[in-house]
């Protein structure tokens, strides 16, 4: 009996391994790049593509469900400032969740001397799910960009994937 159960161990781990091996290989980066604005980005190369959704010209997310991060480009109105560009998303965010929060906020500046907004925001999903948020707004070429990583486990994922941010 010990020798049937051999085979079927071996074979096992031997998948195992397969399967650990095929996502190392998988984990590298993928790139992103927007034509206008022109910019880059880069992700887990494992991330899955979603559906994107009004205004998005990108939507991945881990096969788990999060972090996933999503960018969004839109026509710039004139009079529009960053901080109304945090208003209307976290607006937005209304929409799908409750109990948004914004916990930090500051100016930073991007590649090319470009002032951005970048904020941190604590929210709940419709099943009572807590959800961080790293958000970057930027204006550029008459074009407004958000740049969002939502995360469950602390904002390292997000600000990794904020960082690759190339104009």
């Amino acid at each position: 009996m010990t020798g049937k159960r051999t085979p079927v161990f071996v074979t096992f781990f031997a998948l195992l391994a397969f399967i650990a091996l095929a996502v190392g290989c998988a984990s590298g980066s993928a790139k992103f790049q927007n034509k206008s604005p022109k910019f880059s980005m880069e992700y887990p190369g494992y991330y899955i593509a979603e559906p994107l959704k009004q205004d998005e010209v990108l939507r991945v997310k881990d096969p788990m469900g999060f972090p996933y991060f999503t960018v969004t480009v839109y026509p710039y109105q004139t009079g529009m400032d960053l901080n109304q560009v945090l208003n209307q998303y976290q607006k937005r965010i209304e929409d799908t969740g409750s109990g948004v929060k914004l916990m930090d906020i500051k100016r930073v500046e991007l590649s090319g001397n470009l002032p951005g907004l970048q904020a941190e925001l604590e929210w709940n999903l419709e099943n009572g799910q807590k959800v961080q948020t790293l958000f970057l707004a930027v204006i550029k070429d008459k074009e407004v960009m958000v740049i969002a990583a939502h995360t469950q486990n602390g904002m390292k994922e997000a600000k990794k994937f904020v960082d690759t941010l190339k104009f």
